[in-house]
Formats: C-alpha cells, sequence, structure tokens
C-alpha cells in the first residue's frame, strides 16, 4: 500500500513538473561575440514576469517549465540597449535562438565624492575632525572649541 501512494505521488508531481516546456538561446552582440551576465526576462500579456534566466559566459541561458502561449522577451546587460521582442511558444519549440543585443552608451567617466563628517560618535568619545570643517583652516583653536558640543568654555577667563 505505501509502494502504492508513492508511486501516486511520484506520478503526479511528474505529470505537474512536465507541462511547461524548457527554452534555450543565446545572447550575442552585432559582432557574434557572447554577452555574460545578460538578464533575460520572460513577460505574459499581463507584463508579469513569469521566468528569468542569467546568461552564462558562453552568452548560453535556460528558462525552465514555460506555458505555450504569447509571451514578451526582455533581454538586458549594462552596456548593451534592451532588446524586447515578442515570441510565440508552440508545440515542442525549445531553441530560441541567438539574440543579438547593441552596445549602448558607455561611460567616459566616473566621478565619485565622499564627504566624511567632522563629528563622528564612539561609544566612549565624540571625535572632531578639524580637516573636514572649511572654518575651522581660518579659526584659532578657542573657535573651534567654542563649536564642540560638550565643551564649556569660561568666557571670562577663556
Amino acid at each position: 500500500m505505501k509502494k502504492g501512494i508513492l508511486f501516486l505521488i511520484l506520478f503526479f508531481l511528474v505529470v505537474c513538473k512536465g507541462t511547461g516546456q524548457i527554452l534555450q538561446g543565446y545572447v550575442k552582440t552585432l559582432e557574434e561575440k557572447p554577452v555574460s551576465q545578460a538578464h533575460v526576462i520572460l513577460l505574459n500579456s499581463d507584463l508579469k514576469v513569469i521566468a528569468h534566466a542569467v546568461s552564462d559566459d558562453d552568452g548560453f541561458f535556460l528558462i525552465q517549465a514555460v506555458e505555450k502561449g504569447m509571451y514578451k522577451l526582455n533581454i538586458s546587460c549594462v552596456g548593451f540597449e534592451i532588446l524586447q521582442q515578442n515570441i510565440l511558444i508552440e508545440g515542442n519549440r525549445g531553441d530560441l535562438g541567438v539574440f543579438r543585443i547593441k552596445e549602448g552608451i558607455t561611460l567616459d567617466e566616473v566621478t565619485v565624492i565622499k564627504h566624511k563628517k567632522s563629528l563622528t560618535t564612539k561609544v566612549d568619545r565624540i571625535i572632531y575632525d578639524v580637516e573636514q570643517d572649511s572654518m575651522a583652516k581660518n579659526s584659532v583653536a578657542m573657535q573651534i572649541l567654542e563649536k564642540l558640543p560638550f565643551v564649556n568654555i569660561d568666557l571670562k577667563t577663556k
């Protein structure tokens, strides 16, 4: 009896898993070079994500268990233009072929700017970085100390 129930469960899982179709294809440049790390997204008619994949070093991608029907395929990768194409999945057509994407705008230069805080709070102390304070360059030590929190200066004797 236990073997019969186990067989029914396995059969049910195989039948349910086998309802979709496996899609595969390649993403390449116009010069036939493979595009690695391209995001391949399959959308239904309501533009909801049905399946997705990322291409490998050879540009190959694999999308698992897709039902028959009309879909929109989006392929995107950093440095390339987005490719959008309508595809019809029918019969046993699992090979989508080669998709060629065009190189987009590349960045010539990137500037990264980090601003460091002049006051940093630690568990046991407060650190004031004089180099980050633009007013401190033209100030004397007493003027700098007056701006610090928790520092009291006797104005009579300084």
